[in-house]
């Protein structure tokens, strides 16, 4: 179930994370962010 969770979690954070670079609007604050949530999510 965790690694269920995990595999989706990361595909649809991955998707957010990779759209976040690509936008150059808001690339440095939400990219921030993003990388936030995305060590939280790993490591948390």
């Amino acid at each position: 179930m965790f690694r269920a969770l995990g595999c989706i979690g990361t595909a649809t954070l991955g998707g957010i994370y990779y759209s976040s670079l690509i936008l150059p609007a808001s690339h440095t604050r939400y990219g921030a962010h993003m990388r936030a949530m995305w060590q939280v999510f790993f490591w948390g």
